[in-house]
């Protein structure tokens, strides 16, 4: 019998079922649902991108509560990706359910960090109510508290920022996170410096940990001296609440370690740095004085030798050093030279050279670089302009060289912060009248022009006053002491008094008396403890170079002597600091010195200090454009 052949279409039909019986090709797979378990797995491994895409499709298919709370964990996640513009959208599109006061506080909390990243602190503050319901979760509120500490900080309240971390404290009973916190609220404090208030004046619960910063800011001390200021600590407040590993980072900080047994110096006699180097050389051997009679007492005495620097070949001398039996070698000062000793292979002895390399420029691990170098000090003010809540700025400075490099760092830092840099302009810095780059500098020029445009289409006179731009809410100013008291009353002249006034330590001469700095009241300027009077005078010893124009270039050579013992336990902590004579200092990981200036104030023609400035956040991303960013 024969088979009667199926109709095309039907053969189709059959095949059609077959091969949707069959098993999809591998790549085809059904991929497994994606859940919250698996994106925190993918958080704890570090691809939060990846984490916040699961939590987002996790999320897809939830009831209004849990669908939200996986769009702000994704939102989260973004945030420590540093995807700030996603991470925004995604909780400003998040639909809150109705009284869902965890869930309102937890989005508010996302986009409060987020303005956080973009170092706005008033926008974060905005989204940070002063205190939330007790009701609320406790992860919730210690968050909360967080955030505002953390904010109130970047907007220059330091104590307002404290006050938050001894609430987080009364709310965190982890060790980790309770010692992280307390190790913030002290650094907070520290960075205020001798401008803390006196522990007589606030609460007892403030003024033991403003006791406990003072203690650990002090100069290093032997074991039995340290013990005993501890011991004195704790017999004031027996019942603090001070962790024992925070006790213990701050003895290891202020525990004093010998200078190295043979010491190198590597300076100039002859030249144009013989000067300096003289200075340099008068600080090291006063600080070296001073450490013998306080910390080296008992210990063997140390060699130090002077080689002279001034024309010779650097490896060469180095190499002498080092067969010399130096242990450490200091020096050179010429930028030259410092290049010259970067580009050796081998340095067996450490060097702390007394200048820097450029940028791009390589140096071996044992070469450490320690410079006052200006454009360190106009990165400096640059925080501190924005640290003081200052977005919008134009710069005054010399028409030269010198001009044009202070500008070009805090530009470059201040950019990099988020900050606008609205107008340049140079002066000449040999003339008294200013008036022509002032009134460019502030769009007086533009203000006159459209004026007289006025006037001429009316053809009468018309009542006039300037007005200078607005949109500016500060000036940088780069001056000597000579242009800077003409300068600073002539832009007050030019309706801007109102206008703060920022400059770096070059407009500050520190033997020039209160009525030669009257006239730079209000001006605000970051230098370094020892020319402001905030460091121990006694260093000093007589010595003419200690004060008056060399006074900068003593502390550094002080610096110099003090850093060596601590040079490994500085590279070794980025979190480190040595209080010295120019700063608060640390050493990155290519082996650069950086300087934490203090800053301060004039009023009646005294510099009153403020305090040192928190390193300053860069900014990770612009907000979204349009209402969503506001």
């Amino acid at each position: 019998m024969q088979s009667t052949p199926l109709p095309r279409y039907l053969l189709l039909v059959l095949l059609a079922i077959l091969v949707g019986c069959a098993g999809a090709p591998p790549d085809r797979e059904a991929k497994p649902p994606a859940t919250a378990d698996a994106a925190r797995a993918l958080e704890a491994n570090g691809d939060f991108s990846a984490a916040a895409e699961t939590y987002l499709a996790a999320a897809a298919n939830q009831l209004p509560a849990a669908r939200t709370d996986l769009r702000l964990a994704a939102a989260h996640a973004l945030l420590r990706a540093a995807e700030l513009n996603r991470a925004e959208q995604i909780a400003r599109e998040t639909v809150i359910p109705s009284g869902a006061a965890d869930l309102t506080l937890s989005r508010d909390l996302v986009l409060a960090e987020i303005a956080l990243g973009r170092s706005l602190p008033n926008l974060a503050l905005q989204r940070l109510p002063e205190t939330v319901p007790d009701n609320l979760p406790v992860a919730l509120r210690r968050q909360h508290l967080e955030l505002r500490a953390r904010a109130l900080l970047q907007a220059g309240d330091t104590l307002g920022s404290v006050s938050e971390r001894l609430l987080l404290g009364a709310l965190t009973d982890d060790p980790e996170a309770a010692f992280s916190n307390q190790l913030a609220l002290l650094g907070a404090l520290r960075t205020l410096g001798p401008a803390l208030p006196d522990p007589e004046t606030v609460t007892p619960e403030l003024a033991s940990w403003i006791v406990l910063a003072q203690l650990a800011s002090g100069p290093p001390l032997h074991t039995v001296a340290l013990e005993g200021e501890l011991a004195d600590w704790h017999a004031r407040y027996p019942d603090h609440p001070v962790l024992p590993e925070l006790l213990a980072r701050i003895a290891a900080e202020r525990q004093a370690v010998p200078a190295p047994a043979n010491i190198a110096v590597l300076l100039p006699s002859r030249g144009p740095f013989a000067t300096a180097a003289g200075a340099i050389r008068d600080g090291f051997l006063a600080a070296l004085y001073a450490d013998n009679v306080n910390i080296n007492a008992n210990t063997a005495p140390l060699t130090v030798r002077f080689y002279d620097s001034s024309e010779t070949d650097t490896l060469a001398t180095y190499a002498q050093a080092v067969t010399d039996g130096a242990e450490v070698v200091v020096g050179p000062l010429r930028k030259e030279a410092v290049t010259e000793l970067a580009a050796a292979t081998n340095l067996p002895a450490p060097v702390l050279a007394l200048n820097q390399l450029g940028p791009d420029t390589a140096a071996p691990g044992t070469l450490h670089q320690y410079a006052l170098a200006p454009e360190g000090e106009a990165t400096a003010v640059a925080d501190r302009a924005w640290y003081d809540g200052h977005r919008q700025i134009v710069i005054l400075m010399p028409a030269t060289d010198f001009g044009q490099r202070i500008a070009g760092a805090f530009r470059t830092r201040w950019e990099a912060l988020g900050g606008v840099v609205l107008e340049e302009r140079g002066y000449d810095p040999d003339e008294n009248d200013f008036s022509q780059p002032i009134t460019a500098l502030l769009g007086l020029s533009a203000s006159n022009s459209r004026y007289k445009s006025l006037r001429g289409l009316l053809r009468r006179p018309l009542e006039f006053e300037p007005r200078r731009r607005r949109d500016a809410d500060a000036v940088f100013l780069v001056a000597l002491p000579r242009q800077a008291r003409q300068l600073k009353p002539q832009l007050a002249f030019h309706h801007a008094a109102d206008l703060p006034v920022y400059a770096t330590s070059h407009v500050f001469a520190p033997a020039s008396g209160a009525d030669a700095n009257r006239d730079l009241d209000g001006l605000r300027f970051c230098d370094m403890p020892w020319t402001l009077g905030a460091a121990d005078p006694a260093l000093a010893g007589g010595l003419p170079t200690a004060s008056g124009p060399l006074a900068r270039l003593f502390a550094f050579g002080a610096d110099a002597y003090h850093l060596l013992p601590y040079l490994a336990r500085l590279q070794g902590d980025p979190e480190a600091r040595l209080d010295a004579q120019g700063g608060l200092l640390s050493l990155d990981a290519s082996g650069r010195v950086h300087r934490q200036l203090l800053c301060a104030e004039f009023a009646d023609g005294l510099p009153r200090l403020l305090g040192y400035t928190p390193l300053q956040q860069l900014a990770i991303a612009r907000p979204l454009t349009g209402p969503a960013s506001h």
